[in-house]
């Protein structure tokens, strides 16, 4: 074989070496680019989630949460990141240290976060969640992130949204401005104090229905069934005496009463029809 022979094969076994070698990161180029894309879509629709929560979060706001603590805004962004913005509405001696207020609050706003499965989803999906609280004076008292899904460890109870949607009648554009109109309306003289340790701190539209959140006076995870009767009799009759006074009608409505504990814990949703649980 002359030397021409010999550099041709050798060219070619280069050749074929080159292409081996190649032909990884060609592919490896094409799942990255692929994934990159996937990652990017993702984003998007994180992205797009976060939008949504700010809009309807800011519909309600601002918020009495009681006399001492004001929920002021949501902001969406930098990034995958939502910043929830609360006042303390009294004079600094009223309040516990920043640490201790700190503590507290992370510990019952964790609870709350993580027993919600849209919250939940946000959050896997690399978002931050912020919470920052003011002195009324305008300086930052304090604030801390929940930015990984651990925060959720051992926080088994979930309340799904869809569950609390289900069976909800759509409404046409009126009906459904008029009721958001009305919900706003009740939402200005929050909170209210029904009874039985009951408070209640916001409400929110869904369809022919109205959500309620409403926070209890213990830390108590566990209720009796006559304490949940007490608790829905009490309900009730907050929704029929003064709630469903403030709707034009209450016919084809419905309403759920989501119950926490003091320390954040979802324990239960009531449910509550004028219809049939109202006398009249």
């Amino acid at each position: 074989m002359n030397k021409a022979g010999v550099v041709a094969i050798v060219a070619g076994v280069g050749l074929c070496v080159a292409i081996a070698k190649w032909g990884g990161p060609i592919t490896m180029g094409i799942q990255e680019s692929q994934m990159m894309r996937e990652a990017a879509k993702r984003d998007e629709q994180t992205m797009e989630m976060i939008r949504i929560e700010v809009e309807e979060t800011n519909k309600r706001m601002p918020m009495k949460l009681n006399d001492a603590l004001r929920a002021e805004k949501a902001i969406a962004g930098p990034g995958k990141k939502i910043e929830y913005v609360y006042t303390l509405a009294k004079d600094r001696s009223y309040y516990f240290s920043a640490e201790e207020l700190k503590a507290t609050f992370s510990t019952t706003q964790t609870n709350a976060i993580c027993s919600s499965d849209i919250n939940v989803d946000i959050i896997r999906r690399g978002a931050e969640m912020k919470f920052s609280y003011y002195y009324n004076d305008g300086n930052l008292a304090f604030s801390y992130s929940i930015n990984s899904i651990k925060a959720c460890a051992g926080i088994d109870e979930k309340i799904e949204m869809r569950d609390l949607i289900q069976g909800a009648k759509r409404l046409d554009s009126k009906a459904e401005a008029e009721l958001k109109e009305k919900v706003a309306e009740v939402n200005k003289g929050m909170p209210y104090e029904i009874g039985d340790g009951i408070t209640v701190l916001t409400a929110m539209d869904a369809g022919s229905r109205v959500l309620m959140v409403m926070a209890l006076a213990d830390a108590e995870t566990q209720k009796s069934p006559k304490q949940i009767e007490a608790y829905q009799n009490k309900i009730n009759d907050f929704v029929c005496n003064k709630l469903r006074l403030k709707f034009k009608s209450v016919k084809g409505m419905d309403f759920r009463s989501m119950l926490y504990n003091n320390a954040g814990h979802s324990l239960m949703v009531l449910a509550t029809d004028p219809e049939k649980d109202c006398a009249s």
